[in-house]
């Protein structure tokens, strides 16, 4: 059976309230169906500025620039949903937002009315360490990652190796790129 769905929501058949009752009817008997309700549009869109990548049954929001604020990447994120970031599994404080830089390994999370919910892993280009800047102890990560020497970069912090945006994770043009970015001869953009 269905049910019409409303302004605010959609309505999934889950069942009959008591499917065991209708084993041995004997007379009359009123079942009565059973809803789950969904909100009817969830909206999450992350702006242009950044990419979002899905991969083995996770999303990651990528493309995020060193040195930016919780406050400044959650203005490319617009949603009805209720959002959170984490740290670690630690919610981050609101009043920490304008201050905070976002780091590789941040989770953005948003709940929305329903209790639907899903979580995106932040990438900061450049950020292998999850401090939210791209320095010399990221490039000397990367360069042991690279000579074999350090096999500690993997997940999140591999995809933030990156830096040239090839899809290529922790290549020598990578350690090229972040050098000539850390001694500013080119530009993260």
């Amino acid at each position: 059976p269905e049910k019409e769905s409303d302004e605010k929501f959609n309505y999934i058949f889950t069942g009959w309230d008591d499917e065991a009752a209708l084993q041995n009817i004997t007379g009359n008997v009123t079942i009565m169906a059973q809803y789950r309700s969904e909100l009817r549009n969830r909206r999450l869109i992350v702006k242009e500025k950044y990419t979002v990548e899905s991969e083995e049954e996770k999303e990651y929001i990528t493309r995020v620039l060193p040195l930016t604020t919780i406050n400044d990447f959650l203005t490319q994120i617009d949603t009805d949903g209720l959002v959170e970031i984490y740290k670690d599994g630690i919610k981050v404080e609101k009043e920490q937002y304008a201050t905070k830089k976002i780091g590789t390994g941040y989770t953005l999370k948003v709940t929305w009315e329903d209790g639907y919910t899903t979580e995106l892993d932040i990438v900061v280009t450049g950020d292998l360490n999850g401090d939210g800047r791209m320095t010399d102890s990221d490039l000397v990560k990367l360069a042991r990652y690279i000579a074999k020497l350090d096999s500690n970069l993997t997940g999140v912090y591999l995809k933030a190796s990156d830096v040239k945006r090839d899809k290529k994770y922790a290549s020598d043009s990578d350690l090229v790129k972040m050098a000539r970015i850390l001694v500013k001869l080119e530009i993260l953009k």
